[in-house]
This record gives structure tokens, C-alpha cells and sequence, in this order.
């Protein structure tokens, strides 16, 4: 049986152009300056919200079908390699 969930759709769009407005002009020395979470950069943040944001673009690819799927293909693993920093910002605190 499937499950009705409100659209999501228009609160997406409306958030859409808040991030590229929060981005423009980053510099290197803002993307490597602390953040407020204790050991990781701004650019492990902003690492981490591009893995997530994959892994739920690819869960809605599959919802309209009523499939589940791990967030990211290949499972936990590629989660972890998914979501790691580039080599340059170093490792997860």
C-alpha cells in the first residue's frame, strides 16, 4: 500500500536559489576557516551537504515508483566514500 506524502516539490524550488546566493564568493580561505561544528571546516560541510543532496536526489528518483533504495548506490560503503571531504580539507574529525 502506498503512502501519501505532501509534495515537496514547491518548498525545493523556493529553497533552490538560497544556496548558490549563500556560495557566491566563497574564497579559499572562507572555505578552509573553522566552522561552527567543532574539528570540520566550512568545505567539509560543504562536502558533506553535496554527498547528501546526491544521495536524496537519487531516493527521489525511485519514489515516484514506490521503491526503496539505499541512499547510495553500493550501500554503506560508497556512503562513506561518498560523503568524505576532498583530500585537500583532510580527514573527518
Amino acid at each position: 500500500m502506498a503512502v501519501s506524502h505532501p509534495d515537496p516539490i514547491p518548498a525545493i524550488l523556493a529553497g533552490r536559489p538560497r544556496l548558490p546566493a549563500l556560495l557566491d564568493g566563497l574564497t579559499d580561505s572562507v572555505v578552509r576557516a573553522p566552522s561552527a561544528l567543532p574539528g570540520w571546516t566550512r568545505g567539509h560541510l560543504l562536502s558533506h551537504l553535496e554527498g547528501v543532496a546526491l544521495a536524496l536526489a537519487r531516493q527521489a528518483r525511485y519514489a515516484p515508483k514506490d521503491e526503496l533504495i539505499d541512499p547510495y548506490d553500493g550501500g554503506r560503503p560508497a556512503r562513506d566514500s561518498g560523503v568524505s571531504p576532498p583530500p585537500e580539507l583532510g580527514p573527518w574529525p
